[in-house]
């Protein structure tokens, strides 16, 4: 994949007269704190995506769906195709660096019906945010009751996980609300925790065990147990990990109003990051299934996450005691992250009347110009979205199979559009050299796979673990739809154009 990037050296103020310049010519004044620089725009995504909270997520879920064997080649075959996505977008944000990212880019590249798909694209991502932050935090919560049970016997009960999940939501809501420098600063630090925890976790595994698996067990061994006799259903179930793993890709989009010299900064940290997730991803996951010990009792393991059953039986205790709560910390990362992208996806689709209370959302708290109510309301649907984990496990699965296609989902839209847009498309300086080919294979992987996410995980079907993602997905269209053609179509005129003297009015005001 090739790209070109057009760079310049300038002094800090003539960087952010041009940042603000920029902005102002799609129509928009510069409302947030531009303080993120290009470090900081790469830590976002890195954070969002988080190979410390997707792998081990779902890693015990890998291994009943395909197992090892189909995630290391889901990873290694699907890895490059997944990564066109970044690039496409890249492309695109490069172009738009504007809060709400996806949604501002449909309504930019359409040129027919392009309201109603700047509509659905802001409403299907943010579902897909909320689900997935509301993913993370539950999974969080779950490996955190776990593990302080390992330590002191403590076994706890549904609603003490649950209160637990909505104690993570709470500390993530008040961390990007009140101390956005405090934000700004751990997703720097989160770069070298993900490294740094993701290579002692290899390292360990690979030189301190007395035994590991084979090649031939990692490469070859295939598991079924979704109760369907087809092995090629299993397979299909595979990319799963890699897909809700790489989830969080817009968040530089999202995070382009604050972020210096944004139409260079968000597309790299787009594309690095991805990169550096897989890499660090394909090494994990071969690390973890190179050091099974117990197949069957690790796949169930104790804590809920496999491979920190996995570190507890391949390594001396005291190491695992050290290295286990690397994968909570990461996943904290993930959390505050995942939080602070979240509520500038509901900001930008304020400004433009996208959202119910879209007054209140697209406001700031002056002290901290930070979006404090747009935080707050995403948070409070994430804790209701994560009432479904009383229903069963298989919720939190419905989760994150919601997030990963839905996510996915708005990605290619505006990746869609991009194609059909051709020549009529101005790039920014991030452009690239085949972008039709690589759009095409964003589009074909995500639509076959993001598909596949919505598949039931296990036979026979039950209202029990039935995963209800393709229904809650169904729902949301419809209803997205409906209320479109009821009084949406008159409340919402597509991104809004700000005036020259209301863009001056509103940042003298600030």
């Amino acid at each position: 994949m090739s790209t070109s990037i057009e760079t310049t050296g300038a002094p800090a103020d003539a960087v952010a007269a041009a940042d603000r310049e920029t902005l102002h010519e799609l129509g928009i004044p510069q409302e947030l704190n531009r303080r993120m620089t290009g470090f900081g725009a790469f830590a976002v995504p890195l954070s969002t995506t988080s190979v410390l909270t997707g792998v081990p997520a779902m890693f015990a879920f890998a291994m009943v769906t395909g197992g090892p064997a189909a995630l290391i080649w889901a990873w290694l075959i699907g890895g490059p195709l997944v990564l066109c996505v970044p690039y496409s977008m890249a492309e695109i944000c490069s172009a738009y660096p504007a809060s709400g990212a996806l949604y501002f880019w449909s309504d930019k590249l359409a040129t027919k019906h392009h309201k109603i798909a700047s509509w659905v694209t802001a409403w299907v991502n943010g579902i897909g945010q909320i689900a997935g932050t509301a993913g993370a935090a539950y999974s969080m919560a779950l490996f955190l009751g776990a593990y302080i049970g390992f330590k002191t016997g403590w076994s706890p009960t549904l609603h003490e996980t649950f209160a637990m999940f909505l104690g993570l939501l709470v500390l993530a809501g008040l961390v990007n609300s009140f101390a956005v420098r405090l934000v700004m600063w751990l997703n720097e630090v989160s770069v070298w925790v993900h490294v740094l925890v993701t290579v002692a976790i290899v390292a360990a595994l690979a030189f301190v065990p007395a035994h590991h698996q084979s090649a031939s067990f990692a490469f070859t061994k295939l598991v079924n147990d979704t109760g369907q006799s087809h092995m090629g259903y299993a397979l299909l179930l595979a990319p799963l990990t890699l897909l809700y793993t790489m989830t969080g890709l817009d968040a530089p989009g999202h995070m382009s109003e604050e972020t210096q010299r944004a139409t260079v900064n968000a597309p790299k940290a787009m594309v690095r990051s991805a990169w550096l997730t897989w890499l660090l991803g394909l090494a994990l996951i071969l690390a973890l299934t190179f050091a099974i010990k117990d197949y069957n009792g690790e796949a169930a393991g104790q804590f809920g996450v496999a491979p920190a059953s996995i570190m507890v039986d391949a390594l001396p205790n005291w190491m695992a005691t050290v290295l286990i709560p690397g994968l909570l910390v990461g996943t904290a990362f993930c959390l505050f992250a995942c939080v602070t992208a979240t509520s500038r996806q509901f900001f930008g689709a304020g400004r433009d009347s996208v959202y119910p209370l879209s007054r209140y959302l697209h406001s700031t708290w002056r002290r901290f110009r930070s979006p404090v109510f747009a935080t707050w309301f995403a948070i409070f649907w994430m804790a209701v979205l994560g009432l479904s984990t009383f229903w069963s496990y298989y919720a939190f699965l419905g989760l994150t199979a919601l997030a990963s296609a839905g996510l996915f989902g708005a990605y290619i839209i505006p990746v869609f559009l991009r194609i059909k847009a051709g020549d009529r498309f101005t790039p920014g300086p991030f452009t690239l050299r085949r972008p039709k080919l690589i759009g095409a294979i964003s589009v074909g992987f995500v639509t076959v796979f993001g598909l596949a996410a919505l598949l039931p995980t296990t036979w026979p079907i039950t209202l029990h673990d039935f995963n209800w993602a393709p229904v809650g997905l169904a729902v949301t269209l419809v209803l997205v739809l409906a209320w479109y053609g009821i009084g949406g179509r008159r409340s919402y005129t597509g991104t809004r154009q700000f005036t020259a003297e209301e863009i001056a009015a509103i940042e003298a005001e600030l």
